[in-house]
């Protein structure tokens, strides 16, 4: 349930620092909302154009900044006309939800062929994942983003041909994901390897690396666009460490025991990160 507080109290938060402060980015404040435990708020830049930034935390100016650059990006697309556009800051990740009322294809809209809308995520690159419908199939549309017309065509390849497209996007994306794991695994071992108990700088490092990794695989195999919890991550870690012949199976019963929230495919995740076992 969205929330809306008073503007003039977000403005006097931001004239004290507890608030990023809109003009610093050339936008002003049209609104701000709570969505959740997430701070939501409106901006309208000097072109008038509307777009809602999320956050739990007060986003950082180099995250605000790319925030205003991807919002230029996405209002500077020819074929693809906007109605909303929605980012969502998640510990330095963006998160785009682009709402669009058109979408070209070869003169034809085809808006409605994508239902739930544009998701994009950017992590230092920028890429797409979203669903478009067509014959009763549900067809993924994803990759890393590179122009406007590049996607607008990955959109009509699926719309010409959808068994075909399933097909081939199916059996590259899931080579990409196992090349890519294994280069994540294996950059993680390294690491590994160099961590001592007295340097806590570069195990902080390691954490931090670990977490964004097991992050990715939780979005990109089990579709969830949400961080694997951390109390249900440290729970699963202190388990397995107390008891090392714990299986999966006996993890994931105990976590239901003690009511903690982590599903039995993030505790793969955390058990093939944490301890080498797939």
């Amino acid at each position: 349930m969205t929330r809306h507080l008073p503007a003039a109290l977000f403005l006097c938060l931001a004239l004290n620092g507890y608030a990023l402060d809109p003009a610093s980015y050339g936008s002003t404040l049209v609104s701000t909302a709570t969505d959740g435990d997430r701070t939501v708020v409106t901006l309208q830049d000097a072109a008038g154009r509307s777009f809602d930034v999320a956050y739990l935390e007060e986003p950082s100016a180099d995250v605000m900044t790319k925030v205003m650059q991807l919002k230029d990006l996405f209002y500077a697309w020819k074929t693809i006309t906007i109605v909303s556009l929605r980012f969502t800051i998640t510990e330095g990740i963006i998160d785009c939800l682009i709402v669009p009322s058109k979408i070209l294809v070869g003169g034809k809209d085809v808006s409605s062929f994508v239902p739930a809308g544009l998701l994009f995520s950017f992590s230092g690159s920028l890429g797409y994942d979203f669903r478009v419908t067509k014959d009763n199939l549900f067809l993924r549309v994803r990759g890393a983003y590179t122009n406007e017309d590049e996607l607008t065509q990955k959109i009509a390849s699926a719309l010409a041909n959808p068994t075909t497209f399933m097909q081939r996007s199916d059996m590259e994306y899931v080579l990409s994901l196992v090349e890519k794991d294994q280069k994540a695994i294996q950059d993680l071992q390294k690491a590994t390897q160099a961590l001592t108990d007295e340097n806590s700088e570069l195990r902080g490092e390691l954490e931090a690396f670990r977490y964004a990794a097991m992050r990715d695989r939780n979005v990109s195999w089990i579709f969830w666009k949400y961080p694997i919890p951390r109390d249900g991550l440290k729970r699963v870690v202190e388990l397995k460490r107390a008891n090392p012949n714990l299986t999966k199976s006996q993890v994931e019963e105990e976590m239901k025991k003690e009511g903690v929230k982590i599903s039995g495919g993030e505790i793969g995740i955390v058990l093939e990160y944490y301890f080498n076992e797939f």
